[in-house]
């Protein structure tokens, strides 16, 4: 997996940026694995593997599991809401879910 070299920002930011944009491609697509942090790590650096997966956990495009991987979102977020309007909007999939 390579990530295009983007000035003006951070490694972890870079990484994130190139997942981001495979994850809104499809190419990524909701409930797939990203790699692992040890292979992110491998390639980029353990500081920018840790940095990005925070940034896409935070942004609400992946879901870690516990001790295990990291994966893409079901339902994915909808590109340009606030932080908190991501997180509503997660809380009330959640609650949508555990009601069935």
């Amino acid at each position: 997996m390579g990530c295009a070299p983007v000035t003006g920002i951070g490694r972890g930011e870079a990484l994130a940026a190139s997942l981001r944009a495979q994850i809104r491609s499809g190419e990524l697509p909701p409930g797939s694995r990203l790699p692992s942090r040890r292979a992110l790590a491998d390639e980029h650096g353990d500081y920018a593997a840790r940095r990005a997966l925070a940034i896409l956990e935070a942004e609400g495009l992946t879901v870690p599991r516990r001790g295990a991987w990291t994966e893409v979102a079901d339902p994915l977020p909808a590109p340009g809401l606030s932080l908190e309007e991501r997180v509503a909007a997660l809380e009330a999939w959640r609650r949508e879910v555990e009601g069935l």
